[in-house]
């Protein structure tokens, strides 16, 4: 899932880092709506991660929030509609519209950790 992730991000014209492997041995990628002047990456971001063997997903904020969601082939519409908000301020959490609008579900660290535990 996440490679799919990657062809979209870049078909929608936005930008990702080489998918990482976390401590535990599971895999994420981190999205963001810019490119700076030195390649590096700006503007708002998210990370997102696979559930292994379903077509489900999470994304985490760096405010510390995570959001399970069942529906990948939202990604796209997720993505373009997260960046088209207008702001300055890092997205350290999903504004509430997004939430509803995806069906996102808020978890909890340790929720988190039981979804992405690899077998």
């Amino acid at each position: 899932m996440l490679e799919k992730a990657v062809e979209i991000v870049a078909e929608i014209g936005y930008f990702s880092l080489p998918i990482e492997t976390m401590d535990g041995g599971w895999r994420r990628l981190v999205v963001a709506a810019r490119k700076g002047s030195q390649g590096q990456l700006t503007g708002h971001s998210f990370w997102v991660c696979e559930i292994v063997g379903v077509d489900e997903w999470i994304v985490g904020t760096w405010g510390g929030n995570f959001y399970h969601a069942s529906n990948f082939a939202s990604f796209s519409r997720f993505v373009t509609d997260l960046f088209s908000i207008e702001s300055d301020q890092i997205l350290t959490s999903l504004p509430s519209r997004i939430v509803d609008e995806f069906a996102f579900t808020e978890i909890s660290i340790s929720r988190l950790n039981e979804l992405v535990r690899t077998k």
